[in-house]
């Protein structure tokens, strides 16, 4: 993540009022990304302010998963979020 992308995403932070444990829990995970993947994550965002903190607790989830390892909540982890971004996905088509 480069210095324009982090200073986008603390804007977005600020904007939302998202927890300093929130916001050091993505500048953790950004921080060494790649710019492509920090730029996706923070589009991402910005289309959808207001889901930020759902992103926050389906990652927390993912992590959980990966680190137990429990494949089989994390199938179901996944599931969950392909349902989620695609109903976000056909709100956003439907408001344009």
């Amino acid at each position: 993540m480069n210095n324009n992308q982090k200073q986008r995403l603390l804007s977005l932070f600020d904007d939302k009022d998202i927890s300093q444990d929130d916001r050091n829990f993505w500048i953790s995970r950004l921080e060494n990304t790649s710019d492509m993947i920090a730029e996706n994550i923070i589009a991402l965002f910005e289309a959808f302010p207001d889901e930020i903190q759902w992103f926050y607790d389906i990652q927390r989830r993912k992590e959980t998963a990966l680190a137990a390892p429990d494949r089989n909540a994390w199938v179901d982890i996944l599931k969950e979020e392909e349902k989620h971004v695609n109903s976000l996905s056909v709100a956003a088509g439907e408001e344009t």
